[in-house]
């Protein structure tokens, strides 16, 4: 026989589960989650950008032009 534990729950299962502690905790106070300051939010996604556009310009920055080499002197 199979165990009905958490773990044995398929996908849709366990998100209709997490949607009923959910709706349990608002209806009762239990809420977990703090709503995340805009700042952070802004910031966060300020500092993924210019860290993509460095990421960006180093990896698209012209190599440096080889000169042609004059007879090799032995």
């Amino acid at each position: 026989m199979k165990s009905r534990e958490w773990f044995d729950l398929n996908p849709w299962q366990f998100q209709l589960l997490w949607w009923a502690f959910e709706r349990y905790g608002r209806e009762y106070g239990l809420s977990k989650h703090k709503a995340v300051p805009v700042r952070a939010v802004v910031g966060g996604l300020i500092a993924l950008l210019g860290i993509g556009i460095l990421t960006g310009q180093a990896v698209h920055s012209p190599n440096p032009k080889l000169q042609p080499q004059a007879e090799v002197v032995k």
